[in-house]
Formats: C-alpha cells, sequence, structure tokens
C-alpha cells in the first residue's frame, strides 16, 4: 500500500483487494513476483485476519466475506507454503457458518448487507479451503436460483434488477455446486449475449447502461461458465465475439504513456480495471475444452473443475505480444497456482 496517491485513502478498507489486484495483473503481464514481495503480501494478509474467523478489509476492520475472497485469493497466487499456513481454517469455517442465513444467502458482515456478492466469495472461500460441508451449502443453490429475474439475468437478491457481475456469481455458484441445471438457462443465456455492445465490442453491465473494461472479465467469464453448462461441444464457437472484445480492451482501455487499463476513453487507468480487462483478455484469447466433470478428483496442472485452456494464436487479436496467459474462468487465478492450492488442502 506504500507510495498510493493521496486518493486511495478511501480504499483503505480494499488492502487485500490491492494484493490481488496487483499480484493478478503481474501475473497476466508475464511478470514473476520475488520472496520479498510474498512476504510482504503474506504479513498483509495476515494482519487482516481476525480471531474470530475471516478477514477484514485492513488490520482494524472487522472480518467481510468479500475481504476474505481477496485475501485468500491473494495467498493462492503467491502459493508458497508459508501462505497455505497462515490460514486459519478452523475458525474460518464457523465464521461463515455464523454469516450463513436459514434461506441460503450469505451476510457479508455482521450487520451487513445480503447479495450474490457473499454467496459466491464464501462458496469459493470454502472451496479453496475444502471446507464446502453440507450445512454451509443447504439451501445456496435455491436462493441462487430465486435471484433470476424475468429477462433471464441475475440481481443481488430475489427482485432486484439483473446485473452482468451479480449474473457471474451466479452462475458461478451454480458451477462449483454443480447446479447449473436449477435454472433457466434459455433465459439467462439471452441476457449474457444482450451484455455485448455491437459498436464497441466491450460489454455493459446493465440494460441501457454504458460499456465497462471490468465487464470483460464479469461477462467474459459467464460466458464460459453457461458454455460448458449448455453442453456445447469444446470447440464450438464462443457466444461472444472475441475479437471484438479484445479490439475494445487494447484499443480503448489503454491510455497512451500512462499504463494500466481502465473502464473507457475519458477515464483514467487504476487497479480494478487494469486487473479485471486484462483477465477479460485471457478469457477472449485462450480456448477452453470441457476435459473434466465438476466431480473428479484427477486434476492436472491446467484443470481445475472441469476447465482446460489452451492457447491458440489465431484467437489473438494484433501481435502476439498482446497475448496474455490463461486463467480459470470461475476463480480468476492462474490454473496453475489454482491446481496447486487444491492439491494440497485436499
Amino acid at each position: 500500500m506504500q507510495g498510493l496517491p493521496s486518493g486511495y485513502q478511501c480504499l483503505n478498507s480494499s488492502q487485500p483487494w490491492f494484493c490481488f489486484w496487483t499480484l493478478h495483473s503481474l501475473y497476466l503481464l508475464g511478470k514473476e513476483i520475488d520472496c520479498e514481495v510474498e512476504n510482504k503480501v503474506i504479513n498483509k494478509i495476515a494482519s487482516c485476519q481476525n480471531k474470530g474467523g475471516g478477514y477484514g478489509g485492513s488490520p482494524s476492520d472487522i472480518s467481510h466475506i468479500i475481504s476474505s475472497f481477496s485475501a485468500i485469493c491473494s495467498l493462492v497466487i503467491v502459493g508458497t507454503q508459508k501462505a497455505y499456513e497462515s490460514i486459519d481454517r478452523n475458525t474460518m469455517i464457523q465464521w461463515l457458518l455464523q454469516m450463513k442465513n436459514s434461506d441460503g444467502s450469505f451476510t457479508v458482515h455482521q450487520g451487513g448487507e445480503i447479495d450474490l456478492r457473499g454467496s459466491y466469495c464464501a462458496i469459493v472461500v470454502a472451496f479453496l479451503l475444502d471446507i464446502l460441508t453440507p450445512d454451509l451449502v443447504e439451501n445456496v443453490a435455491d436462493f441462487v436460483s430465486r435471484c433470476q429475474n424475468y429477462d433471464g439475468g441475475f440481481g443481488p437478491y430475489p427482485g432486484v434488477e439483473s446485473h452482468g457481475s451479480y449474473s457471474f456469481c451466479a452462475i458461478a455458484v451454480l458451477d462449483i455446486l454443480n447446479k447449473t441445471e436449477s435454472i433457466d438457462l434459455d433465459s439467462f443465456t439471452g441476457y449474457v449475449t444482450s451484455r455485448q455492445m455491437s459498436l464497441e465490442g466491450g460489454f455493459s453491465g446493465r440494460i441501457n447502461k454504458l460499456v465497462d473494461g471490468c465487464y470483460s472479465y464479469w461477462v467474459g467469464a459467464t460466458f464460459i461458465i453457461l458454455h460448458r453448462a449448455l453442453g456445447l461441444p469444446p470447440t464450438s464457437d464462443f457466444l461472444f465475439d472475441r475479437m471484438a472484445l479484445q479490439k475494445y480492451i487494447i484499443l480503448c482501455c489503454q491510455k497512451n504513456n500512462v499504463g494500466g487499463l481502465r473502464d473507457k476513453p475519458g477515464k483514467s487507468p487504476d487497479y480494478y480495471h487494469t486487473c479485471y480487462c486484462l483477465s477479460g483478455l485471457s478469457l477472449a484469447q485462450n480456448g477452453v475444452v470441457n476435459l473434466l466433470s465438476n466431480s473428479s478428483q484427477d486434476l492436472d496442472s491446467t484443470a481445475t473443475l472441469g476447465y482446460k485452456l489452451f492457447n491458440n494464436e489465431n484467437l489473438i487479436f494484433g501481435s502476439q505480444k498482446n497475448a496474455v496467459p490463461e486463467i480459470n474462468p470461475v476463480f480468476n487465478i492462474s490454473p496453475d497456482k489454482l491446481n496447486n492450492w487444491v492439491k494440497y488442502f485436499k
């Protein structure tokens, strides 16, 4: 967190997120992190872990499901023994169960709001730590299904406007739980395919809203999870225009001589949009093979939860210098790092 402009003070409670955004962006740019940085990340994340379970957004904050998600994902990227051993799994499951509601939803922190972000982050954390117990998953798929609207998309909770990011959270949770058949996939397909803008090539988060670079991941990953949920052949065309998305990211989301990526032209680059624009670029460039079932324990270095990615130079817009590595669409993490982590905790 050292060296950030004063304007970032308002994000003091997002410290684990800065770790994730930066580490993941460096991975996508092909840059290694050294041991000193790894240890700093582990120590920073450890300082945000609370005795009662979970992680806060800073060392002085109460535990928050979304902060816990970014904290665990940061440690997955570091991927060292010290990172593994820094986590108190026993208090984490106890705390997650305290945040769990009888209808299958999750409260994001004590006295906080209920929405699909909490569902996604809780289920991912539990999966990654191998604490996905029957009590924790009970009614979760039912709550997610009730968030689907007449237009096919998902709102943050039942009866609220559909949104691209909440739709990602919904399909990702159902994918982990092997429950994608519990929703109306046909209407969901219609909603998601309407998120790509015909002129810009990027995605919008809601109907009648402008394109935003961050949805390159949130909506882009939704397409790939949906591809498998629909049972489409691995070699069939994707449900979105991958070249158009890459053009938007590369031509419109960069700012000359500044670095980083942004929401759209006229905006300034930031860590959040840099991370998710690069993540979306990866999804647009790399093909996906439906290799394994969700229940399979036979995971190799490029396959987790049934997704095997491969680089295809024919999918890359412009020079091969624009190519970025693969990610797992459900977790937005390097497949190798993710696989190593899952094997350790299994």
